[in-house]
């Protein structure tokens, strides 16, 4: 056992490593001859531009700001970023503003540091480049609340949706309807800047408009699509008064909608990359396993229900593996649904791990 959990820690740190965010930007921006390369797709010339600036909002943001910087140099303007690590832990360059704010629970310190970053966006002309780098934590760290929606309304809400057992991509869709940044928003306010934003995802199937609830993303989610939402959960007579109101008023065409995938006058020169995911861990994984010796496989990257139905399926593979004699490894990863209850806290992998425990208890040699 003790060889086993040995191995184990290699096998997991091998994946945090492989989506490490600072390398990912690394290997995803280059700049050669006055040329600006990104992900292999896309090449802009830097000559185009008089000042760059480096946006971000996620609990890896600095880091990926970090790696950034190095790379834009003495061509660097300023920054905002946006995280939940301390600054003298990032060491960020000087030009760059570091904020610290809460998650996954928006806070007074997400909110004055959004506007700051508003207000950035808001000097920005078309001769201008920002580099814009988000990750998962960016739903609560980017806070700008709807027009006569509160903080403490918008915290009660996405606690509510967070406890009901809502996949991801249903919490960020309403996110997004009672947000002034989220949901496009941000591309809309960069204006005619060219706008670059690499994402570390953090959501099965990588889709922009959930990661960080998609600032620079168009919004294929509806107010009515989040009226539908609350009413699934059990939550229409739960949620505050002022996001019911800005949801039906949305929905009944008497709000705008978030921007869409033909709102060209918007995204036209808005470029979204992700540059590490979920699969990128897995697979940096699965290469140290096989080093390591065992046959491995990768169950799935898109886990998805309830830990419980998934702790069962991976439970029966253990127990036909265990029969055969097989040194193996399965990986695996997603995002599960948990509800909470009573006075849990929930936590999707927390809970997983403790499902799985009761079911590899008394089984030889599993770990």
């Amino acid at each position: 056992m003790a060889k086993l959990k040995s191995d184990a820690e290699k096998i997991f740190y091998a994946g945090i490593d492989a989506a490490d965010a600072e390398k990912a930007v690394m290997h995803n921006l280059q700049i050669r001859n006055q040329e600006l390369f990104v992900k292999g797709r896309l090449t802009l010339s830097l000559r185009r531009y008089e000042r760059i600036f480096i946006t971000g909002a996620g609990k890896a943001a600095p880091f990926m700001a970090r790696a950034a910087a190095k790379i834009i140099g003495k061509r660097l303007t300023s920054g905002i970023i946006i995280g939940i690590s301390r600054h003298d832990a990032v060491k960020l360059p000087g030009q760059i503003n570091y904020y610290k704010g809460n998650h996954p629970l928006p806070d007074n310190a997400s909110v004055r540091a959004t506007g700051r970053l508003m207000r950035l966006l808001q000097t920005l002309r078309e001769e201008d480049l920002v580099i814009n780098l988000i990750t998962g934590g960016g739903s609560a760290l980017l806070c700008a609340p709807a027009k006569g929606i509160s903080l403490n309304d918008k915290i009660k809400v996405t606690g509510q949706l967070l406890k009901s057992g809502a996949s991801i991509s249903e919490i960020n869709a309403v996110r997004k309807h009672i947000s002034a940044i989220k949901g496009g928003l941000f591309a809309k306010h960069s204006g005619k800047a060219t706008l670059i934003t690499l994402a570390i995802s953090d959501v099965i199937g990588d889709f922009m408009d959930v990661i960080a609830s998609g600032p620079t993303a168009p919004d294929p989610s509806t107010f009515s699509d989040c009226l539908k939402i609350i009413n699934q959960y059990g939550l229409t007579k739960q949620v505050p008064a002022s996001v019911a109101l800005c949801l039906r008023q949305g929905a009944n065409g008497f709000a705008p909608e978030t921007p869409k995938a033909n709102d060209s006058a918007i995204f036209t020169g808005k470029y979204n990359f992700v540059i590490g995911s979920n699969r990128t861990a897995l697979e940096g994984a699965k290469s140290r396993a096989i080093q390591l010796g065992y046959k491995t496989r990768i169950l799935s990257n898109s886990l998805f229900g309830t830990p419980a139905n998934n702790a069962d399926a991976i439970a029966k593979l253990i127990r036909t593996n265990t029969r055969n004699g097989c040194r193996t490894c399965l990986i695996s990863g997603g995002e599960m649904i948990v509800r909470v209850t009573g006075r849990g806290k929930g936590g999707r992998n927390q809970q997983f791990c403790l499902e799985m425990a009761k079911r590899i208890d008394g089984m030889n040699n599993v770990i």
